[in-house]
């Protein structure tokens, strides 16, 4: 892995775990990547997403019903999952974006909170599109741009990728010709501070 990581600034540890892996792989892929000064973006799911918010990654991205099963608690209106977004941050990850399918995503941190959503499409296939919008969230944020840049991008690659058959992941053409009706706001930052407990087994 020290191999992997020479000369990066920012690594993605997204996905499923081969039978066999340790739940704390993702935990200690983190740990290995901030001792070199590399920030991560962690997009995983269960207890290989309840191990590896432990290590504090940079940001993580669930969706909305990974975020219910991590918080315990079902998230059925905008409201409420703006509020698990920010009891996330609790934990000390910096970056929280919750991705909701074709309402978007959700994207908070300490003092910011964005929400950016596509135009509607016709979806051939939702396969990929996760990843797309992570890659889109590492592009941007890799080279320092903002994050609501990085949301707009996220939201075009994923959107990108459901007009595509199968695994096929997203074509650059239609990611430009998404990107400029991806609606993005900043919204209003008005909470309590809670302090985060993951869901009892």
């Amino acid at each position: 892995m020290r191999r992997i990581y020479r000369g990066a600034d920012l690594i993605a540890a997204c996905g499923s775990v081969p039978p066999g892996v340790p739940a704390n792989i993702y935990y200690d892929i983190v740990m290995e990547a901030k001792s070199s000064g590399i920030r991560t973006i962690l997009d995983a799911s269960g207890q290989w997403l309840e191990e590896g918010i432990k290590a504090k990654p940079y940001l993580i991205k669930p969706n909305v019903h990974e975020a219910e099963m991590l918080l315990g608690r079902e998230l059925p209106t905008e409201e409420e999952i703006i509020e698990a977004a920010f009891d996330l941050l609790e934990t000390g990850v910096e970056v929280v974006v919750i991705s909701r399918a074709k309402e978007g995503i959700i994207a908070a941190t300490k003092g910011s909170l964005y929400k950016a959503v596509p135009p509607p499409v016709k979806v051939r296939s939702a396969v990929g599109a996760g990843d797309c919008a992570v890659a889109g969230l590492a592009l941007k944020l890799a080279n320092r741009e903002s994050l609501i840049e990085a949301c707009q991008l996220a939201v075009a690659m994923g959107t990108a990728a459901v007009l595509t058959q199968g695994t096929e992941l997203c074509r650059r053409v239609d990611v430009e010709r998404l990107l400029p009706k991806v609606k993005v706001w900043k919204m209003p930052v008005k909470r309590r501070t809670k302090i985060f407990v993951a869901a009892s087994k």
